[in-house]
């Protein structure tokens, strides 16, 4: 008779400028509290007696509330309390007795648990285990271009005027989460992203050499005696492909009503990656909301909708060695740094969630608009 009242919200994590790819995850409406859904049932009154998810009997309903006389206890029956049903909420038609149920909740988390089972409603498994994939497309602006000679990058380079990238991500997450109230799940998570991206980053020669050697008229020499540099681009960054790891935490805030739901998970995650001297950080929240059904008993299923906002943001940082007989010292070591962030903070989403049964869930989930596309779809077992 029990119905879930709690969802499933994945969060994922993107690499680079997405990170947390997302934090995706409320659509299930066994997250979000609901209770027009209870059933008629009885509850026996011998300890430890299990909840019968049969129909109660429609005559017992329109009894009153009082509980049964017990039967001759020669014949071994058991009395038994019916539950009226509940309408809209209305959690006054059950007497104090009433509310208490022989079911007792078996888990140290969430707290406050017992309080809510003892009101006639289930919680999920406290504890869960998810497999995240992310495909991430995202649109990026470069700012704020510095380079430097052998290990500081502190000189401004305000003649280059950057074009907007495009980078492209994949990452596959672990993540553990936990039901701490039952209005409160937080959440950890680890995985792996690899990506590309096309950053075409040219530098002026002749105006890098005064940058970084000003009074020293390089390109001012007879043509034998000026440095490479003189005639040529400077690339900073070209097509790069790159791989690296995250990690992250989260915490999410279900809310619900009816068979309707509103979810809002917020996560901050730092990633590193091999093509960057520093780490990608991304907070991201969402709000989702979404209607549930029971297409079968133990099963439940949520569509939502909603927006997401992600702030990203990192310094690409990197070095590269230039080595020319016409320079000072034979060459040097050019250090850069190079500020990226999104170039859209808001997405939309529209996706799904799937209780299988109390230990499975399966979600999914697309991006669109605010120049971000997405895919994220998770598997949780929740214990």
């Amino acid at each position: 008779m029990y119905k879930n009242v709690h969802a499933n919200i994945v969060f994922v994590l993107l690499a680079i400028n997405v990170a947390s790819a997302h934090a995706a995850e409320c659509g299930d409406s066994n997250l979000c509290l609901s209770i027009d859904n209870m059933q008629l049932a009885e509850v026996s009154s011998t300890p430890g007696s299990a909840v019968s998810d049969g129909d109660s009997n429609p005559d017992a309903a329109e009894s009153d509330n009082s509980t049964p006389a017990a039967a001759n206890g020669n014949n071994g029956a058991k009395t038994t309390a019916q539950y009226p049903l509940l309408k809209s909420g209305q959690l006054d038609v059950l007497t104090d007795e009433q509310k208490k149920s022989d079911r007792v909740w078996p888990h140290a988390l969430p707290f406050l648990a017992q309080k809510v089972i003892d009101k006639g409603f289930d919680l999920p498994n406290p504890y869960g285990v998810a497999g995240i994939y992310a495909y991430i497309n995202q649109a990026v602006n470069l700012s704020d271009l510095r380079i430097g000679l052998n290990g500081g990058a502190g000189t401004e380079v305000p003649f280059i005027t950057f074009q907007e990238v495009e980078t492209t991500n994949q990452s596959i997450q672990l993540k553990l989460d936990a039901w701490v109230f039952p209005f409160l799940n937080v959440f950890g998570m680890v995985g792996k992203i690899e990506g590309s991206t096309t950053v075409p980053v040219n530098i002026p020669g002749q105006e890098t050499l005064d940058a970084l050697f000003p009074g020293n008229s390089l390109c001012t020499k007879p043509p034998v005696l000026q440095p490479g540099l003189c005639s040529q681009d400077l690339v900073l960054l070209d097509h790069t492909e790159y791989t690296g790891n995250s990690v992250g935490v989260g915490f999410i805030l279900p809310f619900g009503w009816s068979h309707y739901f509103v979810a809002i998970p917020v996560s901050y995650v730092y990633s590193d990656l091999d093509t960057s001297d520093s780490y990608i950080r991304a907070f991201q929240g969402s709000l989702r909301v979404g209607g549930h059904w029971q297409p079968s008993h133990g099963q439940m299923f949520a569509v939502y909708t909603g927006a997401t906002y992600l702030n990203t943001e990192q310094d690409v940082s990197g070095h590269i060695t230039v080595s020319d007989p016409n320079l000072p010292d034979g060459g040097f070591e050019l250090d850069y740094v190079i500020h990226q962030t999104a170039a859209e903070n808001v997405n939309y989403l529209l996706g799904f969630n799937w209780t299988i049964t109390k230990a499975l869930w399966l979600q999914a989930e697309v991006g669109f608009g605010g120049e971000r596309e997405d895919f994220i779809t998770s598997f949780t077992y929740r214990w």
